[in-house]
């Protein structure tokens, strides 16, 4: 069965808050009993509790099944449901491979996002006979390059109350740009890094309330906003599906909800792109 396994260590989990190590740990000793699969698998087998969804990216709930343990015990259950043999992964690791390839592909042709390697070694896999190529160690590569473009969801069970570009502005009632994009969860819902990086800013900006920035490789920072507690410092290194903060309503806000802005040298983008693929994987 080994020969099928994906060995990708999710490195920086001990970065991660302490809730994610435990629920991390739970799959990872579920997954050696039942299927003597090592906790890193995690990454190509965790979306197979939906694996009729063929749209999905792993990134679409990795902070859920990092940080929530009863999100994990519902996972588990629904994959001892599914899972039925080694194929199964392979087959899910082909379209794995397949969806990341596909949206590094067209972030970059956007917004030239890779360095020169990177962009090389995805281009190389995109134009590869996908039955013939070493499954586990591509998705090794693709992940790792992945792990540092925000295209994690920093909020779960949320909706898009406010989108980028020019609108009116809810408190000051007159047509501005908006820099990012609104989404609105349950009440002090966890704010999770999009991406791996370093804190870049922790602390109170006029309009934005509580701010959390992360400074990503390739020029990238990520902005999370209004936010009711900062739980990160500047200087710490995050992994991606780090807790970061609290959904809040500090600032210039009428209501709870994360304020989410990227910006690439030093302007700012549509973070939608990044996210479009997991805001529509429900």
């Amino acid at each position: 069965m080994k020969i099928f396994l994906l060995i990708i260590t999710i490195f920086t989990l001990s970065s991660c808050s302490g809730a994610s190590s435990s629920s991390y740990r739970t799959i990872g000793a579920d997954l050696r009993k039942h299927y003597q699969l090592s906790g890193s698998d995690i990454i190509l087998n965790y979306d197979l509790a939906r694996i009729d969804n063929s749209n999905c990216i792993y990134s679409a709930d990795l902070g859920l099944i990092l940080n929530n343990q009863a999100y994990v015990n519902n996972y588990l259950d629904k994959f001892h449901r599914n899972y039925t043999s080694p194929s199964t992964l392979r087959r899910e690791a082909a379209r794995k491979t397949i969806r990341i390839y596909k949206l590094l592909l067209a972030l970059h042709k956007k917004h030239r996002i890779l360095s020169n390697n990177n962009y090389q070694y995805v281009k190389k896999v995109a134009r590869a006979d996908i039955t013939k190529i070493d499954i586990r160690k591509t998705l090794y590569k693709l992940d790792r390059i992945m792990a540092i473009v925000p295209v994690m969801l920093p909020i779960y069970h949320a909706e898009i109350s406010s989108k980028y570009g020019k609108r009116r502005h809810p408190i000051k009632k007159t047509k501005k740009f908006h820099c990012g994009i609104d989404l609105v969860a349950k009440h002090y819902a966890p704010i999770y890094s999009a991406a791996y990086g370093r804190v870049k800013f922790a602390g109170r900006k006029s309009g934005f309330g509580n701010v959390v920035e992360i400074a990503h490789s390739g020029n990238i920072v990520t902005r999370y906003a209004h936010l009711s507690k900062i739980l990160v410092q500047k200087g710490q290194g995050v992994a991606r599906g780090t807790i970061i903060g609290k959904q809040g309503h500090t600032g210039t806000a009428t209501k709870q909800h994360l304020h989410f802005e990227i910006h690439i040298k030093g302007r700012h983008v549509n973070p939608y792109s990044f996210i479009a693929h997991a805001c529509k994987c429900r």
